[in-house]
């Protein structure tokens, strides 16, 4: 079974870092109210980390999705992976992995990542989803791949990649307090949204606005009102609450 942050008491006996995999999930929880099913071919697992509160500021876990989410991108590249053809994953804000082909976007994973505070630790319980082996209509990395070198592809493969990918970012992330600066530059070449104008429906009336990053303290959306708009104000939103709509350009109050 995956980590699961219901049982704190339980949570906070397990040994840390901790990998927990499953071949099938068949109550997988996204943001919000979002529940999924996770049929053979998808690399589903769960990540157990636990840090100390005194030397840890705990308002830079926000940035621990933007982290995984980078790592799973960044191991996608990989020649046992996907090689070359990794350049087609990238990353949609906050928590959601996508691949762009012919044109279109289509989701292939997802991070969910949650937190539980017990006298001066917090658990960290990082869940990830990704379409590996998944046949169609399911997109998943193997249908980038020729027939040939689709069988070179594993779930095995795949997640220790993943893991090598996040323990050496992991590392910088907590000797540097959970600053996301070494990361910054490479998680903006990364991600779907720079310079992308979309309509802000958290405002009345809605407005026009522009993204232009991250913020590095509190890792807020940051966006300021378009061209158009006549104004330089800066207009940052949160990762939790808000919903990032790429096909119709909005963000919206997650529901």
């Amino acid at each position: 079974m995956l980590i699961n942050k219901r049982n704190p008491r339980f949570l906070s006996r397990l040994p840390s870092p901790l990998v927990s995999l499953a071949s099938y999930q068949l109550a997988g929880r996204g943001r919000g109210s979002n529940i999924w099913l996770s049929p053979s071919g998808c690399l589903q697992f769960s990540v157990l980390l636990r840090l100390s509160t005194a030397t840890f500021p705990s308002y830079k876990l926000v940035f621990v999705q933007y982290l995984f989410a980078l790592a799973v991108v960044e191991a996608c590249r990989d020649e046992s992976v996907l090689g070359k053809l990794g350049s087609h994953i990238r990353l949609k804000w906050p928590n959601d992995i996508y691949a762009l082909v012919d044109g279109e976007r289509k989701k292939i994973g997802g991070i969910l990542v949650n937190t539980s505070f017990s006298a001066s630790k917090v658990d960290i319980v990082i869940g990830c989803g990704l379409n590996v082996l998944n046949s169609a209509p399911i997109f998943s990395l193997a249908q980038l791949l020729s027939p040939d070198r689709r069988q070179s592809l594993t779930l095995e493969r795949t997640v220790s990649n993943i893991l090598a990918r996040f323990e050496k970012m992991w590392e910088t992330f907590v000797d540097e307090r959970g600053s996301f600066d070494s990361f910054m530059d490479l998680y903006l070449e990364r991600w779907l949204h720079s310079d992308q104008v979309v309509t802000l429906t958290t405002v009345t009336p809605p407005q026009q606005v522009r993204v232009v990053g991250i913020t590095p303290d509190h890792g807020l959306l940051r966006t300021i009102p378009s061209k158009t708009e006549g104004s330089s104000r800066f207009i940052d939103l949160q990762p939790d609450g808000n919903s990032f709509d790429l096909m119709a350009g909005l963000i919206k109050l997650k529901s």
